[in-house]
């Protein structure tokens, strides 16, 4: 735990869109929280997308730079 905790002090920070990835209880809200906190952006909400409920193309639409 302690490396993903090091690498979200480290990125937490900066610009950097992120995206967490992994099996469900993983801990990736957790993570994303975690994130949050430590950004710049951390006044502002969080908002999360579960893209497991999304239709295959629906998500890799919405997660392009198109």
């Amino acid at each position: 735990m302690r490396p993903v905790l090091e690498l979200i002090e480290r990125i937490g920070p900066s610009d950097a869109n992120v995206m967490i990835t992994g099996e469900n209880g993983t801990g990736k809200g957790v993570v994303a929280q975690a994130l949050h906190a430590v950004s710049g952006r951390s006044a502002k909400p969080l908002i999360t997308v579960n893209t497991g409920g999304l239709p295959e193309a629906s998500s890799k639409a919405s997660c392009s730079a198109t």
